[in-house]
């Protein structure tokens, strides 16, 4: 269960929508719920992965492929994540 401390009206989400709704808010300041209280944690963790745009169309697009493929590795840690004991 992660929560963000800089969203107006944050709620607990998890590791997937946090990741999802954090694209366009890679500066936010993170929680992660340990079992007992939220620990201080890193967007890096839910494997937020920020794109510097280039000028070249080409270069970009091949960076979302990319970042589409990288994706796909997530897929069993976000379920691993939502099975975790609480």
């Amino acid at each position: 269960i992660w929560r963000c401390i800089d969203c107006t009206l944050s709620t607990p989400v998890c590791r997937k929508c946090m990741r999802f709704d954090h694209r366009e808010n890679p500066l936010h300041r993170i929680e992660c719920w340990t079992g007992t209280h939220f620990r201080r944690a890193e967007l890096w963790e839910v494997a937020l992965i920020c794109w510097c745009r280039i000028n070249c169309q080409h270069q970009f697009a091949t960076h979302l492929i990319q970042h589409d493929f990288l994706e796909t590795f997530q897929i069993q840690k976000d379920s691993d994540a939502n099975e975790a004991p609480r």
